[in-house]
């Protein structure tokens, strides 16, 4: 079982400054806002050699009626404290103890796991290992005063949660398959993650806008390592309400910087909007594989019919990511979802295909052999060969034997002749064309 370390308490305690601090970078949005943090945020963090996971979450709400976001934020607080190994419960040493403080510690008592009750915001390096008398009335054996903010006895807790946890090998990122899940509020991207890993770990609501973090997903299927990132519902700047959904934007379109694969999810019951067109082109700008995946197909009254009229919308509105797959599906229902790790697939196959340099120059030698790029100085300008530089995109690079400025079709037009050929044929290619001396 996965070493856990989960960090709990209150709204607005400093549970993401010191989930950001333990994991060395700043993954969780941090604003003094309340309810910032909604979904279960995971994170890998390594000390004197050991590897645990962090979990950052919510803060514990007390308005739990039904279908309200304090009782779902609650829930999948509950379901990160039955995972844990070690739970960290955050108080705020300025404000003092206050009773849903006693709340907490009440519901982490019946879980019966190893607590370190921290005493947050000891800034003052002389009051360092002062506490408030009524921090002990919460009857918690380890018991440590932080500043999360400024790494105040934060190794001090390291030190101490290393004591209880097992080794464990780090989880290298690098080897799994990096898909970013984008798309509107509200078109079920955290309903579609939850359908494929086949848990409830994403708070599922139908308030737009309930997820605001970007939440990455580790998952194993058939020995392939996944590595989902749930962004945030990306709106327009200007329709931005707050400074979190501000966060949340810059940080989603980082993501698909940082992705193998971008999945856009569309919802087929609704007109595809020009919001969905910028992230396709964003994506696209990138030189990012994408694929269409179209959700709530159970909505459809009239499934042929209706299909075809979205499939001609579709590819209206985004006819420049024209050759990116699309797959109709229905998380509600669990239709189709089984052929999105094999959508994923074939796209990642295809943005990390390698092509041998004989293998091209043969095709090449033979398909352009009267191909000129231009001329120069009445000169014709011919392709001498070309190889394949990279991968993440595929990118071939293509040497002429005189300078020229070449037109973007005679690009387009070398890019199709690989696509084609070599079938990259959902998949954005990048293509050079440099000047060769002899």
């Amino acid at each position: 079982m996965t070493s856990s370390v989960v960090i709990i308490g209150r709204p607005n305690v400093g549970k993401s400054t010191l989930f950001n601090r333990l994991i060395g970078r700043r993954k969780s949005i941090v604003t003094s806002i309340a309810g910032t943090t909604r979904d279960r945020i995971y994170g890998e963090a390594e000390w004197r050699g050991k590897y645990f996971t962090v979990v950052d979450t919510g803060g514990w709400m007390l308005d739990t009626s039904a279908d309200s976001i304090g009782s779902l934020i609650n829930t999948q607080i509950e379901k990160a404290l039955s995972e844990a190994s070690i739970i960290l419960f955050l108080c705020d040493g300025k404000q003092g103890l206050l009773p849903l403080d006693i709340e907490i510690a009440k519901k982490i008592r019946k879980f019966n796991k190893t607590v370190f009750l921290c005493i947050n915001k000891v800034d003052n390096k002389d009051k360092k290992y002062q506490i408030e008398p009524d921090f002990y009335e919460l009857g918690f054996e380890n018991i440590l005063t932080i500043s999360a903010e400024h790494s105040i006895g934060v190794d001090d807790l390291l030190d101490k949660i290393i004591q209880y946890l097992p080794e464990k090998n780090p989880i290298d990122i690098n080897e799994a398959i990096k898909v970013a899940i984008i798309g509107k509020p509200n078109v079920g991207k955290s309903s579609i993650i939850n359908a494929i890993i086949g848990e409830e770990r994403l708070i599922i609501s139908e308030i737009p806008g309930t997820t605001r973090d970007t939440v990455d997903i580790n998952f194993v299927y058939n020995d392939k390592n996944y590595f989902f990132i749930d962004t945030a519902g990306i709106k327009k700047k200007s329709k931005a309400h707050d400074l979190p959904e501000l966060i949340s934007i810059i940080k989603a379109k980082k993501s698909i910087d940082n992705a193998d694969i971008v999945l856009l999810i569309l919802d087929c019951s609704r007109e595809i909007q020009h919001i969905e067109a910028e992230l396709a082109g964003y994506a696209y700008k990138k030189i990012k594989p994408i694929g269409l995946v179209i959700n709530k197909s159970d909505l459809l009254q009239n499934k042929i019919k209706d299909q075809k009229a979205y499939i001609k919308e579709m590819r209206e509105k985004l006819d420049f990511v024209s050759f990116a797959p699309f797959l109709f599906v229905s998380a509600k229902t669990n239709s189709n979802i089984k052929y999105i790790l094999n959508l994923i697939e074939n796209l990642y196959n295809s943005y990390t295909k390698r092509i041998s340099t004989s293998e091209l120059n043969e095709f090449i030698n033979k398909e352009l052999k009267d191909y000129t790029l231009g001329y120069f100085k009445k000169l014709p300008v011919k392709i001498k060969y070309v190889t394949q530089a990279s991968i993440k995109p595929p990118t071939f690079v293509f040497f002429s034997n005189r300078k020229v400025k070449t037109e973007p079709n005679k690009v387009k037009y070398l890019e199709n002749l690989i696509r084609k050929r070599y079938h990259f044929i959902t998949v954005p290619i990048k293509v050079i064309i440099k000047f060769k001396k002899k």
